[in-house]
Formats: structure tokens, C-alpha cells, sequence
């Protein structure tokens, strides 16, 4: 409803981000996190937020819209599986409006101050959630990565035209078509290219190029189909790291990129501890891990057959560490892992950084980081807690500060539903003031 166009806008501070992921309507039973939208939106401002970075759930939103039925029943995430997993520690086994929650949450952002960044993380975890695994069926059946790019705009501009209706478009800060482009877990783009051994599949430098140089037109043609009704909108696509070789998008608003240190093959000793060392869908090593684990603790084989096959999989590896991990024994691990990477870790995030700075030279644009640093995806594990994840993570909020990012969040595990995390409530506040400073 406005005329300006983004170019036309002036330049603004840096955000201080806040990963909702797609907790935000995952985590929404009675007592969890974000029942209540406004009073987590109201903590967040409180801890000096000023950006939610949220999957919009576009397919389910678009559905709604199409169907005239706005309803989304949640699979029922219980049973001791998930119970100490990051961001999937929820109950499920509700019935939400995905089309109302996408309005609601615009509200709740706009009375506490907030901006949105609205994603896309429907080929990467929101498929996993529902019941009936209709959309995982939708995507899967997508014939082409021209299909699923299309699919993609489709969804976006029914969520964008929803938000438009209620006047509540000037809550978005930014819109990323895709979240981690290069490692979706179903659909066409996930059957292109190899798996990494450096990364999170997809991120090995070869099979990066080769899926830059496929979607990058698909990519330019998604977002100019946005910017032809929204054109007053900031546009991005997010990228597991840096978009680093010559195939990047020229059309552009925002280089949006995660950047995690623990994906990448510097602490091999950790990655050890799995087959292939794949943390997220290798087999867990038993003679490697046995020392870690409770007296109590069933073998990793053991465990997989006491499950059955009906539960999704919700990355089993970190889903048996988390359960039977002794935290002590764990921490003294990790930490010990941590220092002896931590110098090549810096390097490497510096090199990230560099990237990203001559991408934004290149086009022109500007650059944030909406998720990343060295996080465990344990609950139970006391690492990211401890000292030496928060002294790292101040020292990538320095540098990033320093080299002229237009955002970042202090931590991706700095969010309501991270028992761990949000109730240093100083040392978040602590953070989010350095992108003030």
C-alpha cells in the first residue's frame, strides 16, 4: 500500500535478531513458549531485540488461503524422542490457524516494536510437523527445481498478500524466499548434487557451485515475481555460508547468510563420534561415545529398534546424544573439542566474514547474519551455556559489528522456547547492546 520502492528508502541501524524459527507455531500448546505471541514478543523487546527471524510457514499459509480452511493439525511430538532436542522440544498434538497465527504474530511484533524477517524453511523442517504429511507429499511430488521455485513464489505472495490485507506489511523487514538454500531435505533441489564431507549436504565447495549456477535464475525470476507486487519489500535468499563464488543473484536486496562452526570439519574429534561423521543422520559410534553416556544408556542400535518406524525423523543422532549424554561428561568433551578448533574456528569465521563483505561490495547491498556461531543442538549439554560459547559469540558479534553487517543475532539459541540460553537474560541484553554501539 505504499509507493516507495527499496531503493528509495533510507539506510537504517543494524537489527538485533532473534530466532523464532519455526517455533513460534510448533511450540503454541497451553504453557509452551509462544502461546501467548504478544508476551514473547514483549520479552524479546525487553532483552533488546528488534527483529524476529521466523519460518512463515508459506505452504500451510497458503493453503489456508486457497482452501478457505485454516487449520494445520500438529503431529504429536512427545514421547521422550525430542524431549531435550533443540527448537524440537515440543508437545504437538494441536489443531492451529496457520493463516490467523501469521496475523496474530504480525501484531504481536508491531505493538512490542518488533520488525519480521519472514522465511521460507518449508523444504528444510516445516513438512515434518503436520499430521497427515500432506505437504510432504505436495513437495516431494514436485516434478522440477522450476516447479518448486514457482511453488515458492506462489506461497510467498499468498502470505504477502494476506499480511497486505490487514495493513500489517510494514512489519517486514526482510523476506528470504528460501532458509539454507543448499540443504533442503526434500523436494527436486534436494536430489541435486552429493553429499559433503565438509558440511551440511550440499556445502562442499563443488556441489555449492553447481547448485548456485542451477538455481540461480529461478532464484532472480522468484524474487522479481515479488518485487512486481511488493516492491516496497527487501529481498533475500539464505545461504548456509556465504555465497562465495561468481553465481550469486544480481537482483538482491539483502545477502542473508547462517554461518555454524560446528557443520564445518574443525572439530572432527566431535564428528568422530558418528558414522561418516554426519551429526545429523550418521549412526552414533558406540565404542566411540560409550564414555559420554549414563550408566543406564542402551546402545545407539538398541535404541532405533525400541522406536518403531512411525516417528519422523527429527535427526536421531543429536536425538539419542541429547537424551543419554552424561551433561558433565559431555561438557568436559565438547569444551575440550572446542579449544583445541577454536583458533580455526576464528579463521574461519573471519574468512566467512570476508566473503561476505566483498559479496555486499559486489552488488552493492548490504549483509546479515540471521543464524549460526558454534551452537549444540542439546539442551542438555551445558556447553552453550558455558564460557566458552559466550565468549566466542561475543567475539563474532565484534567482528561482525566491526566489519559493517547490517544484522546478527547473538546467539541462535537466544530465544523463549531455549531453556538454556534465554534466562541470561544479561548476557543477551549485553549482546544485543554491542549492535546498538
Amino acid at each position: 500500500m505504499t509507493t516507495q520502492t527499496f531503493d528509495q528508502l533510507p539506510r537504517e541501524a543494524a537489527r538485533a535478531i532473534c530466532l523464532w524459527s519455526f517455533c513460534w507455531y510448533t511450540h503454541a500448546a497451553p504453557g509452551e513458549e509462544y502461546a501467548d505471541l504478544d508476551a514473547a514478543a514483549r520479552e524479546c523487546a525487553d532483552r533488546g531485540f528488534d527483529t524476529l527471524r521466523v519460518c512463515g510457514m508459506p505452504s500451510y499459509v497458503s493453503r489456508s488461503v486457497r482452501t478457505g480452511l485454516d487449520e494445520l493439525e500438529l503431529l504429536n511430538w512427545e514421547g521422550g524422542v525430542t524431549d531435550n532436542l533443540r527448537w524440537y522440544n515440543f508437545r504437538g498434538d494441536i489443531t492451529i490457524q496457520p493463516a490467523a497465527r501469521l496475523i496474530d504474530l504480525c501484531r504481536a511484533a508491531q505493538a512490542n516494536g518488533l520488525k519480521l524477517i519472514l522465511s521460507n524453511w518449508d523444504f528444510n523442517q516445516s513438512f515434518k510437523f503436520e499430521r497427515s504429511g500432506e505437504l510432504q507429499r505436495t513437495l516431494d511430488e514436485l516434478p522440477t527445481i522450476e516447479a518448486m521455485f514457482q511453488h515458492i513464489a506462489d506461497v510467498m505472495l499468498d502470505s504477502l498478500e494476506l499480511i497486505d490485507q490487514h495493513d500489517l506489511l510494514d512489519v517486514i523487514w526482510a523476506v528470504e524466499i528460501t532458509n539454507e538454500l543448499e540443504s533442503p531435505e526434500i523436494g527436486p533441489l534436494s536430489r541435486l548434487g552429493t553429499d559433503s564431507q565438509e558440511g551440511p549436504k550440499g556445502t562442499e565447495a563443488g556441489a555449492r557451485q553447481h547448485l548456485h549456477e542451477v538455481t540461480r535464475p529461478m532464484i532472480e525470476e522468484c524474487i522479481e515475481q515479488l518485487r512486481s507486487r511488493f516492491p516496497e519489500l527487501k529481498y533475500a535468499v539464505d545461504t548456509v555460508w556465504p555465497w562465495a563464488d561468481s553465481s550469486a543473484p544480481t537482483n538482491l536486496d539483502l545477502i542473508a547468510i547462517n554461518g555454524y562452526i560446528t557443520d564445518t570439519a574443525l572439530l572432527g574429534d566431535y564428528r568422530a563420534l558418528f558414522s561418516d561423521g554426519d551429526v545429523w543422520q550418521g549412526d552414533v559410534l558406540d565404542e566411540k561415545v560409550r564414555h559420554l553416556l549414563l550408566p543406564d544408556a542402551p546402545s545407539y542400535r538398541a535404541w532405533r529398534e525400541g522406536l518403531g518406524t512411525s516417528i519422523r525423523d527429527p535427526y536421531f543422532p543429536q536425538c539419542y546424544l541429547a537424551t543419554w549424554a552424561d551433561p558433565d561428561r559431555f561438557f568436559q568433551f565438547f569444551d575440550e573439542v572446542w579449544r583445541r578448533a577454536e583458533d580455526g574456528a576464528k579463521s574461519q569465521m573471519q574468512q566467512w566474514i570476508r566473503e561476505a563483505t566483498q559479496l555486499s561490495s559486489d552488488l552493492d547491498v548490504p549483509w546479515y547474519f540471521g543464524e549460526g556461531y558454534a551452537t549444540t543442538i542439546s539442551l542438555t549439554s551445558l556447553w552453550d551455556s558455558g564460557s566458552s560459547a559466550r565468549d566466542f559469540h561475543r567475539w563474532v558479534a565484534e567482528q561482525l559489528r566491526a566489519a559493517g553487517a547490517i544484522g546478527w543475532t547473538p546467539s541462535s539459541a537466544a530465544s523463549p522456547e531455549q531453556t538454556d540460553i534465554w534466562p541470561l537474560e544479561a548476557w543477551v541484553k549485553d549482546m544485543n547492546a554491542l549492535v546498538r554501539a
